[in-house]
């Protein structure tokens, strides 16, 4: 009855199941329970949830899992608002960067993802901008080609004092980034990214709102 109950309450169409046969996938952002509701042949990442993956500690577990040949061959991706105000495409930067590098979208049905691993087609950062600002500033994003993707890192600057009380209690405040018209709480410890601003038309994202960043300043 719970597995009706949930494939009642988020249907995947005929077609998605038919693609996903039996070969191994991993879900994320979070909805794992769906696996388990369709039986389907679960083959998750270590930290299979994407908001677990909140130290860079974490994030690597979960990005290095993709990069070795035991990776899931397929993710069943949902293209959804992330927990807590944050962005998806920020939750688990690593781990997403190395996601759109070897993953190549098969098939779109509503709000899912079905994404197929391929050869990693990301070649080196290269860098373009540095800046160094206080808080409440704008950054005007560097202009990129057409087939690049854009990443930003980012490093606070905190002094000892702060760092003994960083240690020692929760922040007074948590850090938010304010990108096209709206704000969204950042992980402390991930800013140092790679945070995914802008995606190439070309890998074949980036064209649902979730997995977007509008917005030519942050």
């Amino acid at each position: 009855q719970a597995r009706a109950a949930m494939r009642t309450q988020f249907p995947l169409e005929p077609a998605l199941l038919a693609a996903l046969g039996n070969e191994p996938v991993h879900v994320d952002p979070y909805r794992t329970s769906l696996a388990w509701a369709y039986g389907l042949r679960w083959q998750p990442v270590p930290i299979f949830q994407t908001y677990g993956a909140y130290t860079p500690y974490l994030d690597g577990i979960a990005a290095e899992r993709l990069a070795e040949p035991r990776a899931p061959r397929l993710i069943l991706h949902e293209l959804t608002p992330t927990i807590d105000g944050r962005h998806l495409l920020w939750e688990a930067p690593r781990y997403t960067l190395e996601r759109l590098c070897r993953y190549r979208e098969e098939l779109r049905s509503g709000a899912w993802q079905l994404l197929r691993r391929g050869p990693r087609r990301c070649g080196a950062e290269q860098p373009l901008h540095a800046v160094t600002l206080a808080n409440g500033q704008t950054v005007k994003l560097p202009a990129t080609q057409p087939d690049h993707a854009l990443i930003v890192r980012i490093e606070v600057a905190t002094t000892f004092p702060e760092r003994v009380r960083a240690f020692l209690f929760k922040p007074r405040a948590p850090i938010r980034i304010l990108a096209g018209g709206r704000s969204y709480r950042m992980v402390r410890a991930n800013l140092s990214g790679p945070l995914l601003f802008r995606i190439p038309a070309s890998s074949g994202y980036g064209t649902n709102a979730a997995e977007t960043v509008d917005a030519d300043t942050f």
